[in-house]
């Protein structure tokens, strides 16, 4: 599905579907039985990629990369 959306290839309802699974992936990676927030922070800055204007994603990813201590170093749109 990724590479459809990389390519254009799905309607809007499809993508925001795909973001919306992703999103809850990223929480429950967050918060779920095995809290892991790099697995989190990943999905995030994924989300990112595809839809750079997602405010959620924008202010879930800050958290966590403020939470880690990686304040300096947030800056998604240069591809870091």
């Amino acid at each position: 599905m990724r590479l459809k959306v990389k390519l254009n290839m799905v309607s809007d309802e499809e993508k925001v579907g795909f973001i919306e699974e992703l999103m809850e992936n990223a929480l429950y990676a967050k918060t779920g039985e095995y809290r892991d927030s790099n697995a989190a922070t990943y999905v995030y800055k994924n989300i990112l990629q595809i839809d750079r204007d997602n405010p959620e994603a924008h202010y879930r990813y800050a958290y966590l990369e403020y939470d880690n201590r990686q304040w300096l170093r947030l800056n998604i749109f240069n591809g870091r």
